[in-house]
Order: C-alpha cells, then sequence, then structure tokens
C-alpha cells in the first residue's frame, strides 16, 4: 500500500511535462516586391529542435501595414520517450493585406536579437 502511495506521488496524471520556448529561425523567406492589396505568403526555416520531443507551437504575431514582429514558439515534452530525429522548422505564413512601403518583417530570436527582411511594397 505504501508503494502504491509513493506511485502516485511521483507520477503526474496529466501526462508529461512541456516547457515552451523560443525557436531560433535560420532564415526568412519573402518577395522582393509586393503589391500593397494582396496578402503576402512569408517562409521562415530553421530548427524546432534536437528530436521527437519538440514540435512547433504558435506563431505570435503583430502587424501594422508597414511592419510585421513575428515571434516563433515551440514546445518540449519532457520525461517522454521520443524519436532521435531533429524536427525541421520548414513553414509558411500568409500575411494579410494591407501592406506600405518598405514592408519590415522581424523576427524575434530566444538570444533576444533579430532577424530581419524588408519587402518593397508596389
Amino acid at each position: 500500500m505504501l508503494l502504491l502511495a509513493l506511485a502516485a506521488a511521483t507520477c503526474s496524471s496529466f501526462g508529461p511535462a512541456e516547457r515552451e520556448y523560443i525557436i531560433h529561425l535560420d532564415s526568412i523567406a519573402a518577395p522582393r516586391t509586393h503589391p500593397a492589396d494582396s496578402a503576402m505568403t512569408v517562409e521562415f526555416y530553421g530548427t524546432v529542435g534536437p528530436n521527437g520531443c519538440h514540435r512547433l507551437d504558435r506563431y505570435e504575431l503583430e502587424k501594422t501595414p508597414s511592419r510585421l514582429d513575428v515571434t516563433v514558439w515551440g514546445v518540449e515534452t519532457q520525461n517522454a520517450i521520443c524519436t532521435q530525429a531533429i524536427v525541421p522548422l520548414n513553414d509558411s505564413l500568409t500575411v494579410p493585406a494591407p501592406f506600405t512601403d518598405p514592408f519590415t518583417i522581424v523576427a524575434h530570436q530566444p538570444s533576444g536579437s533579430e532577424r530581419t527582411v524588408t519587402v518593397e511594397i508596389r
């Protein structure tokens, strides 16, 4: 009985714990020029995590006509059995119009730095 109580105290009935983190972006692909009144596709590349315990969770976005601020969030499932395959980030996002020239895409990195791409709006 004591072992059963001890086992229940050390195991979570809600499953493995998860840890959120900002994904490091290696690059951002956007068009060089784009019309002011149509949606724009932006592609993001990087590594979500070193193994299958990591997954893309969400994009945190703040948009004005002249700027898009992006933070890409991942989640690591802890204390779980996972594949050993690296999880790449190769994802796209559709950004709604309108845009003004120049339009700047700013991606926030885990280090606090930023990766920036500028698009000429015509």
